[in-house]
C-alpha cells in the first residue's frame, strides 16, 4: 500500500536500435518509436502507459543516467528493497551500475537483472559482481537464464 516505483532510465535506447532498420525489424513495433533524426520516443509511450494504468501516483520516472540517478538515490538518502536492472548492454557501464547499485540496495534486499544470458557484458558484469560479495545467483526457471537475482546479506554495509 506504501510502495513506490522509482523508474530511472533515459529512454534514449542503443543507437544499434537508433540507427540500424535492421536492429528495429529484429525486435519489431517495441522499438517502432524511434525518429530518423536518433531520437526516441519512448518516454513519452512510457508515460502514455503509467497514465493509462492509472499508476501515476505510485510511480517517479526519473529521466536521467544511471550514475546521475545512483547519486539521487544516495543525496535522499533512499535505499530501495528491490532493484530490477535493465543494464545499458556493454561495459564498462554494467558493471559500474551493479556496484553503484547494489552498494546502495538495503541491506536484505533483493537487486535482479536482466538479459543474463542474452549479452556477455551483462552475464560478465553480474558474474563479477556475484563473486565479488560471493553473492548465489537464482535464475528465473525456464527463462534460459536470462533473468537472475540476487539477495544482499544483512549483515553487508
Amino acid at each position: 500500500k506504501n510502495s513506490f516505483v522509482i523508474s530511472m532510465d533515459t529512454w534514449l535506447l542503443d543507437l544499434r536500435f537508433v540507427w540500424g532498420a535492421k536492429q528495429r525489424a529484429m525486435h519489431g513495433a517495441y522499438f517502432g518509436n524511434v525518429q530518423p533524426a536518433g531520437s526516441s520516443q519512448m518516454y513519452f509511450s512510457f508515460l502514455a502507459n503509467v497514465l493509462s494504468a492509472k499508476v501515476s501516483h505510485r510511480i517517479i520516472p526519473l529521466q536521467t543516467a544511471s550514475a546521475n540517478g545512483a547519486m539521487a538515490l544516495i543525496a535522499k538518502k533512499l535505499r530501495p528493497d528491490l532493484m530490477y536492472i535493465d543494464a545499458s548492454h556493454s561495459n564498462p557501464d554494467v558493471f559500474i551500475d551493479y556496484e553503484n547499485l547494489f552498494t546502495i540496495l538495503r541491506p536484505g534486499g533483493v537487486m535482479a537483472v536482466d538479459d543474463v544470458d542474452l549479452v556477455p557484458a551483462v552475464r560478465q558484469s553480474f558474474q563479477a559482481l556475484c563473486k565479488r560479495y560471493n553473492l548465489k545467483a537464482t535464475y528465473k526457471p525456464g527463462d534460459r537464464k536470462n533473468q537472475a537475482w540476487v539477495l544482499k546479506p544483512l549483515h553487508f554495509d
